[in-house]
Protein backbone atom coordinates (compact mmCIF):
# COMPACT_ATOMS: atom_id res chain seq x y z
CA UNK A 1 0.00 0.00 0.00
CA UNK A 2 1.44 3.36 -0.65
CA UNK A 3 1.00 5.81 1.94
CA UNK A 4 0.91 9.56 1.96
CA UNK A 5 2.39 11.22 5.23
CA UNK A 6 2.37 14.86 6.30
CA UNK A 7 4.09 16.38 9.31
CA UNK A 8 2.85 18.61 11.04
CA UNK A 9 4.91 21.25 12.84
CA UNK A 10 3.83 24.45 14.71
CA UNK A 11 0.39 25.29 16.64
CA UNK A 12 -2.89 25.20 15.56
CA UNK A 13 -3.17 26.86 12.66
CA UNK A 14 -0.07 25.65 10.82
CA UNK A 15 -1.18 22.16 11.66
CA UNK A 16 -4.35 23.07 9.61
CA UNK A 17 -2.61 24.41 6.93
CA UNK A 18 -0.33 21.04 6.89
CA UNK A 19 -3.35 18.96 7.03
CA UNK A 20 -5.10 20.70 4.53
CA UNK A 21 -3.08 20.29 1.82
CA UNK A 22 -1.99 16.59 3.07
CA UNK A 23 -5.67 16.30 2.53
CA UNK A 24 -5.77 17.42 -1.13
CA UNK A 25 -2.71 15.35 -2.06
CA UNK A 26 -4.39 12.20 -0.86
CA UNK A 27 -7.92 13.24 -2.86
CA UNK A 28 -5.72 13.77 -5.60
CA UNK A 29 -3.92 10.02 -5.98
CA UNK A 30 -6.67 8.48 -4.05
CA UNK A 31 -4.28 6.82 -0.82
CA UNK A 32 -5.14 7.35 2.55
CA UNK A 33 -3.51 10.27 4.54
CA UNK A 34 -1.43 9.76 7.73
CA UNK A 35 -0.17 12.42 10.00
CA UNK A 36 3.25 12.94 11.62
CA UNK A 37 3.29 14.54 14.99
CA UNK A 38 6.10 13.18 15.98
CA UNK A 39 7.92 16.50 16.66
CA UNK A 40 5.37 17.08 19.55
CA UNK A 41 7.08 14.27 21.09
CA UNK A 42 10.50 15.90 20.87
CA UNK A 43 12.05 18.42 22.94
CA UNK A 44 11.40 22.32 22.01
CA UNK A 45 14.23 23.95 21.20
CA UNK A 46 15.80 27.99 21.33
CA UNK A 47 13.97 28.87 18.18
CA UNK A 48 10.25 27.90 18.95
CA UNK A 49 7.70 27.80 21.14
CA UNK A 50 6.52 24.33 22.64
CA UNK A 51 3.62 23.51 20.67
CA UNK A 52 1.04 20.69 21.54
CA UNK A 53 -0.98 18.05 18.60
CA UNK A 54 -4.49 19.86 18.19
CA UNK A 55 -6.35 19.17 15.62
CA UNK A 56 -8.03 16.53 17.85
CA UNK A 57 -10.40 19.60 18.67
CA UNK A 58 -12.05 18.57 15.03
CA UNK A 59 -13.98 15.79 13.81
CA UNK A 60 -11.37 14.19 12.06
CA UNK A 61 -10.43 10.47 11.33
CA UNK A 62 -7.19 10.64 11.89
CA UNK A 63 -4.45 8.02 11.25
CA UNK A 64 -1.40 8.50 12.40
CA UNK A 65 2.17 7.18 11.28
CA UNK A 66 4.30 4.52 12.51
CA UNK A 67 7.59 6.23 12.65
CA UNK A 68 9.28 3.49 11.12
CA UNK A 69 7.14 4.56 7.82
CA UNK A 70 8.23 7.95 8.60
CA UNK A 71 11.77 6.93 8.22
CA UNK A 72 11.60 4.85 5.32
CA UNK A 73 11.62 8.46 3.22
CA UNK A 74 15.53 9.40 4.57
CA UNK A 75 18.64 7.79 4.04
CA UNK A 76 19.73 5.83 6.41
CA UNK A 77 23.90 6.34 7.51
CA UNK A 78 23.37 3.76 10.70
CA UNK A 79 25.25 0.49 9.86
CA UNK A 80 23.16 -1.18 12.64
CA UNK A 81 20.23 -3.82 12.16
CA UNK A 82 17.44 -0.99 11.47
CA UNK A 83 19.35 1.03 9.34
CA UNK A 84 20.59 -1.78 7.22
CA UNK A 85 16.84 -2.72 7.07
CA UNK A 86 15.17 0.40 6.05
CA UNK A 87 17.96 0.62 3.60
CA UNK A 88 16.75 -2.84 2.25
CA UNK A 89 13.10 -2.28 2.38
CA UNK A 90 13.72 1.33 0.03
CA UNK A 91 15.77 -0.59 -1.92
CA UNK A 92 13.25 -3.34 -3.15
CA UNK A 93 10.39 -0.59 -3.17
CA UNK A 94 11.69 2.80 -4.39
CA UNK A 95 9.47 5.75 -4.98
CA UNK A 96 10.21 7.28 -1.65
CA UNK A 97 9.59 11.06 -2.34
CA UNK A 98 10.32 13.92 0.26
CA UNK A 99 8.05 16.94 -1.26
CA UNK A 100 8.58 20.19 0.02
CA UNK A 101 7.64 23.63 -0.89
CA UNK A 102 9.98 24.06 -3.06
CA UNK A 103 9.37 21.11 -5.16
CA UNK A 104 5.89 21.23 -6.12
CA UNK A 105 4.99 19.95 -9.17
CA UNK A 106 1.43 17.79 -10.47
CA UNK A 107 0.42 15.97 -7.70
CA UNK A 108 -0.94 13.67 -9.77
CA UNK A 109 2.28 12.38 -10.78
CA UNK A 110 2.67 10.84 -7.60
CA UNK A 111 0.26 8.41 -8.09
CA UNK A 112 2.00 5.53 -8.02
CA UNK A 113 4.85 7.33 -5.08
CA UNK A 114 5.18 7.22 -1.47
CA UNK A 115 5.31 10.57 -0.03
CA UNK A 116 6.11 12.73 2.46
CA UNK A 117 4.95 16.24 2.89
CA UNK A 118 7.18 18.61 4.54
CA UNK A 119 6.39 22.48 4.76
CA UNK A 120 3.90 24.78 5.96
CA UNK A 121 1.61 25.33 2.97
CA UNK A 122 0.10 28.21 4.10
CA UNK A 123 -2.29 29.42 0.91
CA UNK A 124 -5.63 27.95 0.41
CA UNK A 125 -4.34 27.14 -3.20
CA UNK A 126 -2.60 24.33 -1.86
CA UNK A 127 -6.54 23.04 -1.22
CA UNK A 128 -9.04 25.14 -2.61
CA UNK A 129 -10.51 22.88 -4.95
CA UNK A 130 -11.42 20.50 -1.83
CA UNK A 131 -12.98 23.81 -0.17
CA UNK A 132 -16.15 22.03 1.11
CA UNK A 133 -13.96 18.84 2.25
CA UNK A 134 -11.86 21.19 4.68
CA UNK A 135 -14.50 23.18 5.40
CA UNK A 136 -16.36 19.92 6.64
CA UNK A 137 -13.72 18.47 8.01
CA UNK A 138 -12.81 21.31 10.25
CA UNK A 139 -16.03 21.55 12.36
CA UNK A 140 -15.24 22.30 15.64
CA UNK A 141 -16.24 18.52 17.93
CA UNK A 142 -16.73 19.69 21.55
CA UNK A 143 -20.51 20.60 22.97
CA UNK A 144 -19.93 24.33 23.17
CA UNK A 145 -19.77 26.29 26.60
CA UNK A 146 -22.99 27.92 27.82
CA UNK A 147 -20.67 31.88 28.39
CA UNK A 148 -19.08 30.90 24.68
CA UNK A 149 -22.95 30.21 23.42
CA UNK A 150 -24.01 33.71 24.86
CA UNK A 151 -21.14 35.28 22.94
CA UNK A 152 -21.63 33.54 19.80
CA UNK A 153 -25.23 35.15 20.03
CA UNK A 154 -24.06 38.64 20.29
CA UNK A 155 -21.90 38.48 17.30
CA UNK A 156 -24.46 37.12 14.79
CA UNK A 157 -26.88 39.69 16.22
CA UNK A 158 -24.50 42.76 15.37
CA UNK A 159 -22.37 43.82 12.63
CA UNK A 160 -19.55 42.09 14.98
CA UNK A 161 -15.86 42.33 14.17
CA UNK A 162 -13.32 39.99 15.27
CA UNK A 163 -10.03 41.85 16.44
CA UNK A 164 -7.22 39.13 16.77
CA UNK A 165 -3.98 41.20 18.36
CA UNK A 166 -1.22 38.53 19.09
CA UNK A 167 1.52 39.81 21.65
CA UNK A 168 3.52 37.25 24.35
CA UNK A 169 5.70 34.63 21.67
CA UNK A 170 5.68 37.68 19.36
CA UNK A 171 7.16 40.24 21.53
CA UNK A 172 9.33 37.56 24.02
CA UNK A 173 10.90 34.70 21.65
CA UNK A 174 13.78 35.99 19.83
CA UNK A 175 13.33 33.81 16.97
CA UNK A 176 9.30 34.81 16.27
CA UNK A 177 10.09 38.38 16.97
CA UNK A 178 12.53 38.80 14.35
CA UNK A 179 10.73 36.66 12.08
CA UNK A 180 7.44 38.24 12.46
CA UNK A 181 6.82 40.32 15.49
CA UNK A 182 3.42 41.63 16.44
CA UNK A 183 1.62 43.87 14.16
CA UNK A 184 2.00 47.74 15.21
CA UNK A 185 -0.47 49.09 17.14
CA UNK A 186 -1.44 51.65 13.93
CA UNK A 187 -2.38 48.62 12.28
CA UNK A 188 -5.44 47.86 14.13
CA UNK A 189 -5.80 51.70 14.41
CA UNK A 190 -6.68 52.05 10.71
CA UNK A 191 -8.71 48.76 10.65
CA UNK A 192 -10.80 49.48 12.74
CA UNK A 193 -11.35 53.18 11.37
CA UNK A 194 -12.18 51.06 8.32
CA UNK A 195 -14.72 49.19 9.66
CA UNK A 196 -16.36 52.13 11.75
CA UNK A 197 -16.27 54.11 7.67
CA UNK A 198 -17.80 51.35 6.03
CA UNK A 199 -19.67 49.33 8.82
CA UNK A 200 -23.02 50.41 10.28
CA UNK A 201 -22.61 50.21 14.06
CA UNK A 202 -19.54 47.37 14.18
CA UNK A 203 -19.08 46.09 17.56
CA UNK A 204 -15.52 44.42 18.01
CA UNK A 205 -15.02 41.78 19.64
CA UNK A 206 -11.24 41.63 20.70
CA UNK A 207 -8.83 38.06 21.38
CA UNK A 208 -5.51 38.51 22.82
CA UNK A 209 -3.02 36.99 25.01
CA UNK A 210 -2.01 40.16 26.31
CA UNK A 211 -5.59 41.50 27.43
CA UNK A 212 -3.95 44.15 30.17
CA UNK A 213 -2.42 45.92 27.30
CA UNK A 214 -5.00 45.57 24.96
CA UNK A 215 -7.94 47.19 27.30
CA UNK A 216 -4.90 49.86 27.77
CA UNK A 217 -4.34 50.63 24.05
CA UNK A 218 -7.93 50.17 22.63
CA UNK A 219 -9.91 51.64 25.82
CA UNK A 220 -11.45 54.32 23.50
CA UNK A 221 -13.74 51.65 21.89
CA UNK A 222 -17.35 52.10 23.01
CA UNK A 223 -18.74 48.41 21.22
CA UNK A 224 -16.28 46.59 22.29
CA UNK A 225 -16.08 42.93 24.22
CA UNK A 226 -12.68 41.73 25.33
CA UNK A 227 -12.48 37.92 25.40
CA UNK A 228 -10.00 36.62 27.47
CA UNK A 229 -11.15 33.28 29.38
CA UNK A 230 -10.86 30.63 27.12
CA UNK A 231 -6.74 29.64 28.31
CA UNK A 232 -4.93 26.71 27.79
CA UNK A 233 -6.10 23.66 26.36
CA UNK A 234 -9.61 25.74 25.67
CA UNK A 235 -7.48 28.16 23.79
CA UNK A 236 -8.84 27.03 20.45
CA UNK A 237 -12.38 27.78 21.33
CA UNK A 238 -11.15 31.58 19.97
CA UNK A 239 -11.13 30.44 16.75
CA UNK A 240 -14.88 29.14 16.99
CA UNK A 241 -15.57 32.61 18.15
CA UNK A 242 -13.76 34.43 15.44
CA UNK A 243 -15.03 32.04 12.51
CA UNK A 244 -18.54 33.26 13.97
CA UNK A 245 -18.35 37.03 13.66
CA UNK A 246 -19.72 39.01 10.62
CA UNK A 247 -15.69 40.30 9.71
CA UNK A 248 -12.75 40.53 10.64
CA UNK A 249 -9.35 41.82 11.56
CA UNK A 250 -6.54 39.23 11.90
CA UNK A 251 -2.62 39.70 12.68
CA UNK A 252 -0.24 37.90 11.26
CA UNK A 253 -1.25 34.78 12.89
CA UNK A 254 -2.06 31.30 11.05
CA UNK A 255 -4.40 31.34 13.61
CA UNK A 256 -6.80 34.05 13.17
CA UNK A 257 -6.18 33.42 9.36
CA UNK A 258 -8.20 30.41 9.83
CA UNK A 259 -10.60 31.89 12.29
CA UNK A 260 -11.35 34.19 9.23
CA UNK A 261 -11.72 31.99 6.97
CA UNK A 262 -14.06 29.63 8.69
CA UNK A 263 -16.51 32.78 8.52
CA UNK A 264 -19.09 31.27 6.27
CA UNK A 265 -20.74 34.52 6.02
CA UNK A 266 -20.62 35.32 2.27
CA UNK A 267 -19.99 39.02 2.67
CA UNK A 268 -17.69 39.01 5.14
CA UNK A 269 -14.69 41.67 5.35
CA UNK A 270 -11.49 40.35 6.22
CA UNK A 271 -8.46 42.74 6.69
CA UNK A 272 -5.30 41.78 6.78
CA UNK A 273 -1.89 43.51 7.37
CA UNK A 274 0.23 44.64 4.28
CA UNK A 275 3.65 43.75 6.67
CA UNK A 276 3.16 40.08 7.94
CA UNK A 277 7.08 39.10 8.35
CA UNK A 278 9.45 41.60 9.13
CA UNK A 279 11.75 41.18 5.97
CA UNK A 280 10.61 42.63 2.71
CA UNK A 281 12.41 39.02 1.21
CA UNK A 282 10.02 37.10 3.55
CA UNK A 283 6.78 39.16 2.98
CA UNK A 284 6.30 38.50 -0.89
CA UNK A 285 5.26 34.97 0.40
CA UNK A 286 2.39 36.51 2.15
CA UNK A 287 1.32 37.29 -1.41
CA UNK A 288 0.18 33.82 -1.88
CA UNK A 289 -0.69 33.84 2.24
CA UNK A 290 -3.58 36.32 1.69
CA UNK A 291 -6.56 35.46 -0.29
CA UNK A 292 -7.14 38.50 -2.62
CA UNK A 293 -10.49 38.56 -1.88
CA UNK A 294 -9.10 40.25 1.02
CA UNK A 295 -8.41 43.89 2.30
CA UNK A 296 -4.54 44.63 3.31
CA UNK A 297 -3.77 47.88 5.40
Amino acid sequence: MKVVITKLQGGLGNQMFQYAFGRYVSTQINQTLFIDDSIYSQDETALIVKRNYELDIFDLTVKKADIKNVLYFFPSKSNGFLGKSINKVKKKLGNYIVLDENRIENVSLFKSKNLYLQGFWQSENYFKSIESIIRNEFTFKTKISVINSEIIKKEQESNSVSVHIRRTDYVSNQFAFNFLGPCPIEYYYNAIQFFNDCLNSPVYFIFSDDMNWVKEKFSFLKNVHFINHNRNADSFEDMRLMSNCRHHIIANSSFSWWGAWLNKNTDKIIVAPRQWFKSEEDNILSNELIPSSWVRL
